[in-house]
């Protein structure tokens, strides 16, 4: 018999960087003559490490369509904290996802979505953001990020 199942997969917003909007290639202006973008994202060899700026989002988890848990996620942070993703980029001489990382979520499995799981033979879990906030979402997995794990459920029985 099982004691609890959680769902943990680090996460964090995502800032849609300017190397990534359709127009990147595009830039009104002169560089020398003060015009450009003053984006620092838009070097298509760059990637921005964290500062006062913020770009929060939320994230709901949905587990066989059972609302299991809502975190804010205030930022999409990178610097020395995302280890693995400086760690395992390709190795081309571009940065990708240098330093990039988010936080742990815990999220406690509803004993309604386990009754679903084990009528239908499959558990979905389904990670939804709110449209209103300025920041997506990052997912990362074992080799990017801070903690080396994929989204993962762990059942925990008891003793």
């Amino acid at each position: 018999e099982l004691e609890s199942v959680l769902f943990l997969a680090e996460v964090s917003s995502k800032q849609l960087f300017g190397k990534d909007r359709d127009d990147a290639g595009r830039m009104a202006g002169d560089y020398m003559r003060g015009g450009g973008t003053y984006d620092p994202s838009l070097n298509p060899n760059a990637y921005p490490m964290t500062d006062g700026r913020l770009f929060p989002s939320a994230v709901t988890v949905r587990i066989n369509d059972v609302v299991a848990g809502r975190a804010m996620l205030q930022d999409d942070p990178a610097d020395h904290r995302g280890i693995l993703s400086w760690h395992f980029q390709k190795r081309d001489r571009r940065l990708r996802e240098a330093g990039s990382y988010g936080t742990l979520l815990r999220v406690p499995v509803p004993r309604a979505a386990l009754e679903r799981a084990a009528a239908l033979g499959q558990l979905v879990i389904r990670l939804e953001v709110d449209s209103a906030l300025p920041g997506g979402l990052a997912i990362y997995g074992r080799r990017f990020g801070r903690y080396p794990l994929d989204p993962t459920v762990v059942f925990v029985e008891k003793p």
